[in-house]
């Protein structure tokens, strides 16, 4: 599910850039909502609180709800290495920008790959290549977790 990724962190009280991945993991408990995608040539979207499009990481799982579907699996962090592009698409994104790759695996064998940003109570990720009419851009706030 290419949607779940192109997902690129309100109770938080940390401004903190997270500096290792165990403190991505930590700071990304919790529930998060969508509040803007960007997806290729389509136009950008916003969404209203409370629009029940989340994803919540609990441990190294997460599950994503969209309307009346739901999907889970388990995800890594790791430290974003520009070269080569672990995403596979293009240089568009940029280690200063994305500092972490999240890995996420569900079905058992599908796996996604998306730079992550998580700054206070914003999570970002992005994945793909716009320029090839393939990138996705999602926005989230956190609604629920890390106090």
């Amino acid at each position: 599910m290419g949607l779940f990724f192109v997902f690129a962190a309100g109770c938080g009280k940390s401004n903190h850039n997270p500096s290792s991945p165990s403190e991505v993991v930590s700071q990304l408990q919790g529930i998060w909502e969508l509040r803007h995608m960007q997806m290729s040539w389509w136009p950008d979207s916003t969404f209203a609180p409370a629009n029940g499009n989340t994803i919540a990481f609990t441990g190294a799982e997460w599950t994503m709800r969209q309307g009346s579907s739901e999907v889970s699996g388990t995800y890594t962090i790791t430290k974003f290495v520009q070269s080569p592009v672990p995403l596979g698409a293009c240089n568009e994104i940029r280690v200063e920008e994305y500092p972490w790759l999240l890995t996420g695996k569900h079905n058992s064998d599908t796996v996604v790959s998306a730079g992550l940003r998580l700054k206070g109570d914003t999570l970002t990720l992005r994945s793909g290549c716009f320029a090839v009419d393939g990138g996705l851009l999602k926005v989230y706030v956190r609604v629920h977790g890390y106090l």
